[in-house]
């Protein structure tokens, strides 16, 4: 709803950030957290959050991009297909995924072709940061080469961070 109105967070760090968690603290345990795994009844968030991203780049970016991050939630193909069409046409400058719960998702090979799709049509992404997805030498090499081809077209891609992204390193 906030974002859109146009309200997006904002702080030293993070200008025009759209964070997006499901952070759940456990009744037993002051400061412990619950993350939550995807679940069908999250569906109209997805599609809310889409629809929201494409209003705020239409009516209230005036110039300025947002950075997406979501952090620890599950992101399955029917959630990437939800957010594709929002991915591709917002001023979106940098897109971070953050999976330190799940650490071995099952969606990696979708994760890298629905980033390479964005990165083919979004020219305004200049940044991706991935923090403990788990990805494979061919997930690797997909995103890699979405990343060539935007340099070779001349839109950079300014920074690309991968932490904590392999098991035993990469070729």
């Amino acid at each position: 709803k906030d974002l859109r109105m146009g309200t997006v967070f904002n702080s030293e760090l993070d200008e025009n950030a759209v964070k997006i968690m499901f952070d759940l603290l456990d009744e037993d345990e002051e400061d412990n957290r619950i993350l939550a795994d995807h679940d069908e009844s999250l569906m109209p968030y997805w599609k809310e959050l889409a629809a929201a991203l494409k209003h705020w780049s239409e009516y209230h970016a005036n110039g300025k991009y947002l950075h997406v991050q979501i952090f620890d939630i599950e992101l399955p193909k029917a959630v990437l297909g939800i957010l594709l069409p929002a991915f591709e046409q917002s001023r979106i400058e940098t897109i971070y995924f953050y999976d330190t719960i799940h650490q071995k998702s099952r969606h990696t090979g979708e994760m890298a072709d629905f980033v390479k799709k964005v990165l083919q049509t979004n020219l305004f992404i200049t940044r991706l940061l991935f923090s403990f997805i788990k990805f494979s030498q061919e997930d690797v090499k997909i995103i890699c080469g979405a990343i060539k081809a935007r340099n070779v077209g001349g839109r950079i891609i300014e920074f690309l961070r991968l932490v904590h992204c392999f098991e035993g390193g990469i070729d």
